[in-house]
């Protein structure tokens, strides 16, 4: 197989792994929205800003964006780290189960 084939069925491969990564895989543009997802619970929220703020999200050169799969538009680093720590706050101040 050509380089470039090899090149190709990686980032295929790349792809396929960071989709099953992601629960749901798309429709989140910004870290709140996925705070403010009645669906999911804390712990998938967290799941899903932590693989987000992943550096396999990081566009090329733009080690502070990130951008998930479906989103409009990369956001910065900051924005999901606030998020995940607004989770964190959340989880606190939850009543014990």
């Amino acid at each position: 197989m050509s380089e470039q084939g090899d090149g190709a069925a990686h980032a295929h491969g790349r792809f396929l792994f960071l989709t099953q990564l992601m629960r749901p895989p798309v429709g989140f543009n910004r870290p709140e929205d996925v705070v403010k997802d009645p669906a999911l619970s804390l712990e998938e929220k967290r799941e899903l800003l932590a693989a987000w703020a992943s550096d396999a999200f990081a566009p090329p050169d733009h080690p502070g964006l990130r951008w998930l799969p479906g989103a409009e538009d990369p956001v910065p680093l900051m924005e999901i780290n606030d998020a995940l720590r607004r989770l964190d706050e959340l989880r606190r101040s939850a009543p014990d189960q």
